[in-house]
């Protein structure tokens, strides 16, 4: 509504791969993968979702098309001549970080998950089949390609809630290695890891973070220990919900937290 002219004037809506497969190759087309991910793409059909696009008063025009599953782009000449060694590359569209995160990490069927903490956290399947039935509770499923999809759920304090620790509690040097030597849920501590707001499983954007149970013996320590266990309950709550449509036998960890 606040630049609703704008909106008007809008020829084509792209994300930034789209917008860069453009300017680099004059081709706007869209992969599965980042298609999903709008939110008006109809993941079981694998086309844009007519019902939405009328809703929304979108023609189907304004947005990209869905690239073909072996689809590749070529440089536009003056690129070619600005970058000649790149003249024999094959050039695809993009998929999500998190596809591409599971197909790095070797997490490609429904026995292995991936688990990735960085400053925010997120546990996912991958597999070659389409969506479930019926999706789990507070988590979201989208399309790898064609032929796979992934499901998982994330959140918003993974690493990043370990950095807000380290910078605002007086933790001594040694404290990870303090931590893993210690008993689980030693400290008496319930930490709710809701800082930035809650993502998966229950996205309540108004969630906020809270310590309990302290006394005048609680050290820095029992508080970073208890915040990390709560990101791991946070991500078993999401491994469950998983598990009603797979059965996780491994977990692939990655991320630089």
């Amino acid at each position: 509504k606040a630049q609703a002219d704008a909106i008007d004037q809008t020829v084509q809506w792209l994300s930034l791969s789209d917008f860069l497969s453009l300017k680099l190759f004059g081709d706007s087309s869209t992969s599965n993968s980042m298609a999903s991910a709008t939110g008006i793409f109809d993941i079981r059909k694998c086309e844009w979702d007519k019902p939405l696009l009328r809703s929304l008063k979108l023609q189907r025009s304004h947005l990209p098309q869905i690239a073909e599953p072996d689809q590749t782009f070529q440089l536009k000449p003056k690129f070619l001549k600005r970058w000649p060694r790149l003249a024999e590359a094959a050039w695809y569209p993009a998929i999500g970080d998190g596809a591409a995160n599971n197909i790095g990490s070797g997490c490609v069927t429904k026995e292995r998950a991936a688990l990735m903490v960085g400053t925010s956290g997120a546990l996912r399947v991958a597999y070659r089949s389409g969506p479930p039935t019926k999706i789990p509770d507070g988590l979201w499923c989208y399309r790898i390609d064609g032929e796979r999809v992934i499901i998982g759920g994330a959140l918003s304090d993974g690493g990043g809630l370990y950095s807000w620790i380290k910078e605002n509690l007086r933790l001594p040097a040694n404290a990870e290695k303090m931590i893993a030597a210690r008993p689980p849920a030693s400290h008496g501590i319930t930490f709710l890891p809701f800082l930035a707001g809650e993502r998966s499983t229950g996205y309540n954007e108004n969630a906020r973070g809270s310590v309990l149970g302290l006394t005048t013996a609680t050290s820095a320590v029992d508080i970073a220990q208890s915040a990390m266990e709560s990101v791991g309950y946070r991500f078993a709550d999401i491994l469950d919900q998983l598990n009603s449509v797979t059965k996780v036998d491994d977990i692939y960890a990655s991320g630089g937290a």
